[in-house]
């Protein structure tokens, strides 16, 4: 890759000048960044692509990556950003509502909601749900309860 210009310097073991490196670095910027901070979302065709949203959302929630009383981006924005069409971040954010998660207010967007009781049983129900689907798994693969236990105790052992 080569620009045109007086001053070059090395970058990757490419010859290129200021403006050309400036150019690259913004282009890169916006190629792999996004409203989440950077992660890109990988669909499953298994799954409703509004469901995986959603659940993609919830764990923001949960973590406080996303804050209570924090705004959402706008369907324009997400479904852009995601590469999806707009009704289907709008179905999202309209069962996130059904759920009492979020809240729109006309002409200012939608806001996850501030309730701390309502967010901490959501992230019961979440962890509930991963042992709940990790434990069929292990018993798929013909392990017993009490092996399972085992694994999970060593592991914690091998972190710690």
């Amino acid at each position: 890759m080569k620009c045109k210009g007086k001053k070059s310097l090395t970058f990757f073991y490419f010859p290129i000048d200021s403006r050309c490196m400036l150019v690259y670095y913004i282009v890169s910027a916006l190629t792999y960044s996004n409203v989440y901070g950077g992660e890109k979302m990988e669909f499953d065709d298994k799954l409703p692509i509004y469901i995986q949203i959603m659940n993609y959302i919830k764990k923001k929630i949960v973590s406080g990556e996303i804050n209570g009383g924090g705004k959402l981006p706008s369907v324009r924005e997400l479904s852009s950003e995601l590469k999806v069409n707009p009704n289907t971040v709008q179905r999202t954010y309209q069962e996130l509502e059904r759920e009492n998660l979020v809240f729109t207010q006309r002409g200012m967007g939608t806001f996850v909601i501030e309730d701390a009781q309502i967010i901490k049983s959501l992230k019961n129900d979440m962890a509930v749900d991963i042992v709940n689907n990790f434990i069929s798994e292990m018993k798929e693969l013909g392990f017993e309860y009490k092996e399972i236990v085992e694994i999970i105790l060593d592991n914690k052992e091998k972190e710690e």
